[in-house]
């Protein structure tokens, strides 16, 4: 991947971050309907990071985690430095904010049963098949219930041989369904463009035209937002991917912008990408953080300050507050992930050793 593409991804994904923060910040309950054109994005935002997850796996399976051990580890450190935070606080946040102002999460909290929400959302099953278990106030959390299967599907694909990988790639997709592998197109759209990047080649004015004319279909899309093309509810809870073709033709223009950037070589871009690198990196560094706790600190923070949605100063100090708490969390989170890297690297050679005594008696 080379750098200029790399610093454009980190764009793309802490820009999605911002939008899926001001979808939910949009709401009356934060700002009083104000910020209401923010709404339709918050989804397509995820689609998104959906192609760019698929991409940046496919570049780190093919320069740097070459085998499963390795690559597993990785992607685990990577997820629970930031969900192993979000399943300890969100409850500490949520029973203090309900105690508070408890209208502030009317709609918002789901806390019945909470073992097995605490249970599939830390093992990420809260969105196999038909099922949709929300934890608590964080409802970003069900990304993730589609994500860790696209890791172990690809995984699968590309580490193992013979009857291994079809026996275990079909007992994964037998497990989460048909929910799930409906969002993996966007996915694998996204492996498809760094291996496109890696061995094709795009003449300059081509990928200029891709590259301006991407933004504009993105204007067309939106505009008019209307009723999505397919409407998967009658057939039952296909929850965040009822509208599947809608989140294909998202994933089918950011793909077109993405692919057609590298070989545009837009100098005035390219100066700016290496003028701002830095910034870039530290914010793209955080918005793992951002996109999962933001939601329970709006609702927290909107109880604690009791909120006035009418108030403008109101809404841009709980924008802010949350904002910057977001920031400050990834310091220990996102940003320490090699801590967890290390833990999980201990608790893997724990196991392992443990097997082989038993295989050795």
């Amino acid at each position: 991947m080379d750098k200029h593409t790399s610093i454009l991804l980190d764009i793309i994904r802490f820009t999605a971050a911002i939008f899926v923060f001001m979808d939910h910040f949009s709401q009356i309950r934060f700002s009083g309907g104000s910020l209401s054109y923010f709404s339709p994005f918050g989804h397509s935002a995820v689609i998104a990071f959906f192609v760019l997850s698929g991409y940046v796996i496919a570049f780190v399976a093919d320069t740097k985690d070459k085998d499963i051990k390795t690559y597993c580890i990785s992607r685990f450190a990577r997820l629970y430095s930031v969900v192993l935070p979000v399943l300890i606080i969100v409850p500490i946040l949520d029973i203090i904010g309900i105690n508070i102002n408890e209208t502030m999460y009317e709609g918002k909290i789901h806390n019945s049963y909470f073992i097995i929400r605490l249970f599939a959302n830390f093992t990420f099953l809260q969105e196999i098949w038909f099922s949709s278990i929300r934890y608590l106030s964080d409802g970003p959390l069900w990304s993730l219930g589609y994500e860790l299967w696209y890791y172990v599907l690809f995984s699968f694909a590309i580490f193992l041989n013979g009857y291994k990988r079809y026996l275990l790639i079909g007992a994964a997709v037998l497990l989460i369904g048909p929910k799930i592998l409906l969002l993996m197109l966007p996915w694998i759209l996204g492996v498809w463009i760094y291996y496109f990047h890696k061995t094709k080649e795009l003449g300059k004015i081509t990928a200029r035209i891709l590259f301006f004319s991407a933004p504009l279909l993105f204007y067309i899309f939106f505009k008019d937002q209307g009723d999505p093309i397919v409407d998967l509810s009658f057939l039952g809870n296909f929850g965040y991917s009822k509208y599947f073709l809608h989140d294909y033709s998202t994933a089918i223009i950011l793909a077109l912008f993405i692919v057609s950037f590298k070989y545009a070589d837009i100098s005035l871009v390219n100066k700016l990408l290496r003028k701002n690198e830095l910034l870039i990196r530290y914010f793209a560094s955080t918005t793992f953080t951002v996109y999962l706790f933001h939601l329970p600190l709006l609702l927290f923070y909107g109880a604690v300050l009791n909120h006035d949605p009418s108030n403008i100063q109101d809404i841009v100090l709980l924008g802010l507050i949350t904002f910057v708490t977001c920031l400050f969390i990834a310091q220990y989170t996102e940003r320490k992930k090699y801590i967890f890297k290390k833990y999980i690297v201990l608790i893997y050679e724990k196991i392992s050793l443990k097997f082989s005594s038993l295989k050795s008696l």
